[in-house]
């Protein structure tokens, strides 16, 4: 598993405890696997890809989980291939869909504050090196008296 996965299981008891980015929600056992969450950098889309299995069967897609016509569509593929409620899939997705919302804001955060801390120490560090050359060059064109 990559740093870029999250893990959800629905629907029973997860057979692997939550550890780094594996997350896991109790559930009747159907596992997600969403990969793509550290591309989403902006509040405004959430396209993941996300593996749906229950047993043997599964499904896979990269779809925006803020777009209802693609969740739609993944929501008739999961129903279709893995037997299932579409009622049932929709809650997951929902579920789904808050649990990585606060990752993401998470993760945006901790970006910002990297950029930002990246920025200020860029600038401090030239600021430092520019007193230092503006010492040392008044230093040799300006003897004491």
């Amino acid at each position: 598993m990559s740093d870029d996965e999250v893990i959800i299981n629905l629907g029973g008891e997860p057979r692997h405890p939550a550890s780094g980015s594996h997350k896991a929600i109790p559930g009747q056992n159907r596992r997600y696997r969403i990969r793509g969450l550290n591309k989403n950098l902006s509040i405004h889309h959430l396209k993941v890809n996300v593996l749906v299995s229950k047993g043997e069967a599964l499904h896979v897609d990269t779809f925006d989980l803020y777009a209802a016509k693609s969740r739609g569509l993944f929501i008739k593929q999961v129903v279709l291939e893995l037997d299932m409620k579409d009622t049932v899939i929709k809650k997951d997705l929902g579920q789904i869909l808050l649990k990585l919302e606060a990752l993401q804001e998470t993760q945006i955060n901790q970006t910002l504050k990297n950029r930002l801390f990246s920025k200020f120490s860029t600038f401090f560090i030239g600021s430092i090196f520019e007193r230092i050359v503006l010492v040392h060059h008044l230093s040799i064109n300006c003897p004491a008296q």
